[in-house]
Parts: C-alpha cells; sequence; structure tokens
C-alpha cells in the first residue's frame, strides 16, 4: 500500500473514533438529562399533578433516549445521508417545546414547573445543535462522513491533532520493526500529509470498503426506530386526542397509562434481539420468535384487565374508547410486523470472530 493510502486508513480510524467518542459523550448525557428532569419533576416542590403529564413526559424522554440511541448506531456507520436523518429527530426535539407551552396555558397553577421543564429542553437542544454542528463541521467528521483532509497552503493539516495521529503510528511501527514483530510494515512518511490540492480525498477504495454496511444491520436499525419511536408516538397522540379516550364522567383515561406501558414492554423486549442483529449474531432470527411470542404472551397477560374496563361499573367508557385503543394498538403492532417481515425471507447470518472487523484493515496494511 502506499504512503496515501496507509495515511488514510491512519487517520480514518482516529477520526473514527473521534466521532464515536462524541456520539457516546452526547447520549450519556442525554440518559443524565432524562434522568434528571424525570427525578426532578416529581419531587414535592415540582411535582405536576395533571392527569397523564407524568406518563407523556415518561414517554418522551425514553422515546427521545432510544431515538437518538439508533441514530447514532446508524452514524457510526459513517454514511452522509444519517447526518440529515438526525437534524430531523433534532428538528421533532424542538417541536416538543409545544408539549410544556401548551400545557402551562391550561393548568397555571404549576407555571414553574413547566418553565423548568422548558428551560431544560432548551439546554438539551444546544447540546444537541452543539453536536449536529460537530458532525457536519469538525475536521475529524469531514474525514469520517466526507472522506475529505483538509490542509492549508502550505500543505500541512488543518488539524493539527492529525500529525500526531500519523506521528504516533510512526512509532508504533518503528518500535514494531526494531522488536522485530512485522518486517512487512511500511515507515509512512510523516513529515507533511500525502496532497496536492486544499482538499484532499480518501481513496474511494479504501473508503468503500470502511463504510460498508450489512443487511442484518439495517434491519435492527429499522426496528429499534419502530419500537423507540413507538414509546413516544402513541402515548402522545392518547394524549393529544385524550377526549376520545375519557370515561363518560371525563375523569380518567386509562388508556394513556395502559398503551405507555405496553410501548415500554415492547421496546424492553425487542433491544436484545436488535443488538443481535446489528452484530449478525447466528441466532437472530431465533430471537425474533421469541419476541413475538413474548408480544403474544403481554397481549394475553393484558386481556383481562382490559376485559376488566368494560365491565366496570364505578367507572364506565364509552364503546368508542375501546374501539379507539385497539386500533391504535393494531396500528402500532402492523408497524412493527412490516417491519420485522423481511427477516423471514432473508439467510441467517454467517458466524464469524469479534475480530472481522478488523481484519479487513489487516488486510489493506498488508496489501501492496
Amino acid at each position: 500500500m502506499n504512503n496515501v493510502n496507509q495515511q488514510d486508513l491512519i487517520l480514518y480510524r482516529n477520526c473514527r473514533r473521534r466521532v464515536e467518542r462524541r456520539l457516546l459523550i452526547t447520549l450519556l448525557f442525554l440518559i443524565a438529562y432524562s434522568v434528571g428532569v424525570a427525578y426532578a419533576l416529581n419531587t414535592a416542590f415540582l411535582k405536576v399533578d395533571a392527569n397523564g403529564f407524568d406518563v407523556l413526559l415518561s414517554g418522551i424522554l425514553l422515546s427521545q433516549v432510544g431515538i437518538y440511541m439508533v441514530i447514532f448506531i446508524l452514524l457510526t456507520t459513517g454514511s452522509k445521508i444519517y447526518r440529515y436523518i438526525y437534524w430531523v429527530a433534532f428538528a421533532l426535539s424542538v417541536a416538543m417545546l409545544y408539549v410544556p407551552i401548551s400545557t402551562a396555558i391550561t393548568d397555571m397553577g404549576h407555571l414553574l414547573s413547566y418553565l423548568v421543564l422548558l428551560v431544560c429542553m432548551i439546554v438539551k437542544l444546544q447540546v444537541l445543535w452543539s453536536t449536529g454542528d460537530y458532525l457536519k463541521n469538525n475536521p475529524s467528521s469531514k474525514v469520517f462522513f466526507d472522506h475529505i483532509v483538509e490542509v492549508d497552503e502550505n500543505g500541512n493539516f488543518e488539524d493539527p491533532r492529525f500529525a500526531k495521529d500519523l506521528a504516533k503510528q510512526q512509532k508504533k511501527t518503528i518500535s514494531q520493526l526494531n522488536m522485530g514483530e512485522d518486517d512487512t510494515v511500511q515507515v509512512v512518511d510523516m513529515e507533511q500529509p500525502q496532497v496536492e490540492l486544499p482538499h484532499q480525498e480518501i481513496d474511494d477504495e479504501v473508503s468503500e470498503a470502511l463504510v460498508e454496511t450489512l443487511t442484518y444491520q439495517k434491519l435492527a436499525v429499522r426496528i429499534g426506530i419502530v419500537v423507540y419511536s413507538s414509546l413516544g408516538l402513541f402515548p402522545i397522540l392518547i394524549q393529544i386526542f385524550h377526549s376520545l379516550f375519557a370515561s363518560n364522567d371525563y375523569q380518567y383515561i386509562f388508556a394513556n397509562h395502559d398503551m405507555f406501558v405496553s410501548c415500554l414492554i415492547s421496546a424492553i423486549l425487542w433491544t436484545i434481539p436488535v443488538l443481535f442483529m446489528y452484530y449478525e449474531h447466528p441466532r437472530s432470527k431465533q430471537l425474533v420468535k421469541a419476541c413475538i411470542l413474548g408480544e403474544l404472551i403481554r397481549i394475553a397477560c393484558y386481556l383481562p384487565t382490559f376485559i376488566g374496563y368494560i365491565r366496570a361499573e364505578d367507572t364506565t367508557y364509552p364503546v368508542r374508547t375501546f374501539i379507539f385503543y385497539i386500533a391504535f394498538d393494531v396500528v402500532r403492532y402492523l408497524l412493527l410486523g412490516m417491519t420485522i417481515r423481511p427477516i423471514f425471507k432473508m439467510d441467517p447470518p454467517e458466524p464469524k470472530n469479534d475480530d472481522d472487523e478488523y481484519d479487513n484493515d489487516d488486510e489493506y496494511e498488508g496489501a501492496e
């Protein structure tokens, strides 16, 4: 392999690690934010007693973490299209500002709680905006997503960390040669990048191999998007159309809590097969079948409770409540069913070692 391609691989790996580290930090922030907001709004001072608000808030927080986790997994593939998906999710996060604002208008007694939530959401949006800007404009992100290395007029790297990355690799390579570990390793010239233009595009053959995606991974991401977005979407829809699910005296809405619990169980249940499919485990199909069985068991366990709502004498619900609830649940399962259907037409993934990803890189290092 020539010096240019060798530099490309070294820079790509280090930039990929930096991007993944930034995404991990952002995800940890979102988890801490969700836990902190949920805890703060359950204290005696800020607790909101409005019917269904706690369920709505929990659904928004959990679905937010789930959706961004899936998007971050997509971003680690290095495909540029997922940066646009990130901004779509960001736009939805901005739209969520409507929740505390609209609720505060109808419940002025808890105005302070809604203001605290609004401030927290604005801080979260600022962090997400910063991460989005990083994914677009940071030199490491340009290498990882756009396969472009920026250099100045003198041919030096715009980001001084790149030169340090190459120098560090050179020391490691020389050390290996001195120890006799690998006599085939080439020492790369680290004095300046091998470039001719202000923007150097990474070799197509190298970049295509590094950003290759797999079918099972795509399917895992789709399932993750469906189950985690459902966790927030359907409870929010029930809250928006709460009049369709209210009891005859408008005092109770069972659908808020029950739909949230159903979506939460589904999200927990499908997390394991999503991870197994993403890493192409040979037993992915069996896990999907087990989860389908788990969903059927959940429905069977919930039926007595649902029938109890129909037969209840102290709190009565109109027939439309049960019809709409069943319709929402059917739509949720139809979306899930359409997403998992392709797996039954696919061949089981072949067993592979955990180091397969790095074996491909080693092939490039040993090439030439």
